[in-house]
């Protein structure tokens, strides 16, 4: 999973089996390789995720052999481990991360596929209860989030567990249920990637049920479904991004 400031942008765990606890940093406007930064507290891996200036949050997640609850948080400026926020009400994970610069919240996935989580990002403690996706999903969908709407794309519907392209959108500042916003290009899941600024959402890669290059776009503002924005250079499920302004700054 992915989180950002303006500068810098971090990767947290991975996949395979039993996944990984890195978390490596890149400057965002520098090209180069990533660099080792410090430890999540625990192997994992499909976690969600969010950030606001200061905090990276990494939340829920497969930590073998099941299902786990914990929120990891570390300070971004400052080089040292992960340290626990609180948990999440239900073990989770394959979910969508979003949200904006106060709350940090978590989307549908495992064993809550029709609910909106989340927490204060400031304030240490336990996810609260925010409201309710309008098509409950697991497998991965991908967030993407501007300063007053969070956009949930993909996955696998439930109960059918279909492949899906419908975007719902969700208001971060009151709690309640999503509306529908549109329609991905493809009907994806597992792995597709999304980042934006405060204008324009992109979604990368997935699942068809073949790996993919397919990017999309949208304007958050406007609701409508998604165009062409270009290709990976290669196929990619499992894609994780970040961008300057991800975590709707």
């Amino acid at each position: 999973g992915t989180v950002a400031s303006r500068t810098r942008g971090f990767l947290g765990g991975a996949s395979p089996n039993p996944g990984n606890n890195i978390i490596e940093k890149l400057q965002i406007a520098t090209t180069g390789s990533s660099v080792n930064f410090a430890d999540m507290q625990k192997k994992r891996y499909t976690n969600a995720n969010h950030s606001n200036q200061t905090r990276g949050l990494f939340m829920g997640g497969y930590v073998t052999p099941a299902y786990d609850s914990q929120i990891d948080y570390f300070t971004m400026a400052t080089q040292q481990d992960a340290i626990d926020f609180g948990d999440v009400d239900v073990n989770t994970g394959f979910n969508a991360g979003g949200g904006n610069t106060t709350r940090g919240l978590l989307f549908g996935g495992a064993n809550m596929t029709s609910t909106v989580k989340g927490v204060t990002i400031q304030t240490l403690g336990n996810t609260q209860d925010f409201g309710t996706l309008t098509n409950a999903r697991n497998g991965s969908p991908a967030g993407c989030s501007s300063s007053t709407r969070v956009l949930i794309a993909g996955g696998n519907l439930q109960p059918s567990n279909s492949k899906t392209g419908n975007i719902e959108f969700y208001t971060t500042v009151s709690n309640g249920q999503s509306q529908d916003f549109g329609d991905l290009t493809a009907s994806r899941s597992y792995g597709l990637g999304g980042c934006g600024d405060h204008v324009r959402a992109t979604f990368g890669g997935g699942y068809t049920p073949t790996q993919v290059n397919i990017i999309d776009y949208v304007q958050f503002a406007t609701a409508g479904n998604a165009k062409d924005f270009g290709d990976l250079q290669s196929v990619k499920r499992g894609c994780v991004a970040v961008s300057s302004a991800h975590g709707g700054l």
